[in-house]
């Protein structure tokens, strides 16, 4: 017996005042377990990683072992591409089923470093490498690693994270690995999260090939692709906010993107609504998600939810204390920020404010916590403890990127 996606839209509230008020409106996705129907679909990759100078020695013999890894993994009825940058761009693996496994981890092994950093020129390569054979019950993904700075061909981060996205639309997404010290780790959250992918920071080299292996591992259990949610909201309510992520399109109807589902994972994405003048019959609006099926023949499907309360003036049912799922919620996003929030102001030099706001976001949690809530539990920990790492050491690069990652992280409730 097979199981299919779930859609579950909840109010933080069941009632609002004629005079209006702010709702919260949390939407959970649970996808079908992995392989429920017909097996895991085939994957479409392209390894794209930095050659330049700077990953001479250990960033590079590990890089080639984590490829020989990727080799020995993918099926038959996989398909892998290995492209190469600096200032030119290689492809000593064409996107192809990967037989001949010897013969190709040989080949892998004689790729040398070069010169500078052409991130643009590799990506667009990769992502043409998986582009044509790309389609539904398939999942194509870039996996784009690098040790430096976008120094030739397109290096302006907007124009870079539109790529990301367009490519995303059409079902090529994309997750970036960091290695070092040197990357621009906002360009490469930025681009993760356009490309529906996953963001790794790799602090030491050793490191990569488990990184390939944790992203390999992922891929393999993705059970719904192409996620797009959207909210659509009845005159009088306005969607003001979506907690953690872009939204597209307008206050009365708002689109986001979502990453790929692993199979059995729910995804939780929070709206702030502001009601001006709720309709009498207490229709807000609906919940409406798109997404494919990441199984042979799998085809586009929509599914839906009305989102509805009552409009009362009954001053005990106003007074009735909020849906404390949906505040746990509301908590857990607000936590997530603070990540990035407390990354600005320590790039203004206040480190002091840094520091204090991390610490405000796990006293929000450790209320919840204390109720015997592991996910509230952990991040309070990890707030605190890197509200301690600010104040006695210094803000350095190694820091900041482990705070972006942890904001990343927070974001995706992975």
């Amino acid at each position: 017996m097979t199981h299919s996606l779930t859609l579950c839209a909840q109010l933080d509230r069941t009632c609002i005042s004629p005079a209006g008020g702010v709702l919260y409106l949390l939407v959970t996705i649970t996808a079908p377990p992995a392989g429920d129907a017909g097996g895991r679909p085939p994957l479409n990759l392209a390894a794209v990683v930095d050659r330049s100078g700077s990953m001479h020695g250990a960033k590079l013999h590990f890089t080639k072992q984590a490829l020989r890894f990727l080799v020995d993994q993918v099926g038959h009825a996989d398909r892998l591409a290995v492209v190469t940058y600096d200032d030119e761009v290689t492809v000593p693996l064409p996107s192809q089923p990967v037989a001949q496994k010897d013969a190709l981890k040989a080949m892998l092994s004689g790729i040398a470093a070069g010169g500078s950093t052409n991130l643009s020129g590799g990506l667009a390569t990769g992502m043409q490498q998986i582009r044509s054979h790309a389609g539904p019950g398939v999942v194509s993904r870039v996996l784009l690693m690098t040790d430096g700075l976008a120094n030739v061909g397109v290096t302006e981060p907007e124009t870079l994270v539109g790529w990301a996205r367009a490519w995303r639309e059409k079902g090529l997404g994309l997750s970036t690995m960091g290695v070092g010290a040197d990357f621009n780790e906002d360009l490469l959250v930025a681009l993760a999260e356009a490309g529906g992918g996953n963001f790794h920071y790799i602090e030491d080299p050793d490191k990569i090939p488990e990184m390939f292996r944790r992203e390999l591992q992922g891929l393999l259990e993705v059970a719904v692709q192409g996620l797009q949610l959207r909210v659509e909201v009845e005159p009088g309510v306005a969607v003001t906010d979506v907690v953690g992520y872009r939204p597209q399109g307008n206050p009365q109807r708002v689109q986001v993107v979502l990453p790929d589902l692993y199979g059995g994972e729910a995804k939780s994405v929070l709206f702030r609504l502001a009601v001006a003048a709720p309709p009498a019959d207490g229709r807000l609006g609906r919940v409406v998600l798109g997404y494919l099926p990441a199984t042979p023949g799998g085809e586009p499907s929509t599914v839906s939810a009305e989102v509805a309360l009552s409009v009362t003036d009954d001053p005990a049912r106003l007074s009735e204390p909020p849906d404390e799922a949906v505040m746990r919620q509301v908590r857990l996003s607000q936590a997530s920020t603070a990540w990035d929030e407390a990354v600005e102001l320590a790039d203004r030099g206040d480190l002091q404010g840094a520091a204090l706001r991390l610490i405000q976001a796990a006293e929000d949690l450790e209320a919840q916590a204390a109720a015997g809530d592991a996910r509230a539990a952990e991040q309070a920990a990890s707030l605190r403890a890197q509200a301690e790492v600010i104040t006695a050491a210094p803000f350095d690069a190694t820091t900041r990127k482990q705070m972006r990652l942890q904001g990343f992280r927070s974001r995706r409730g992975r």
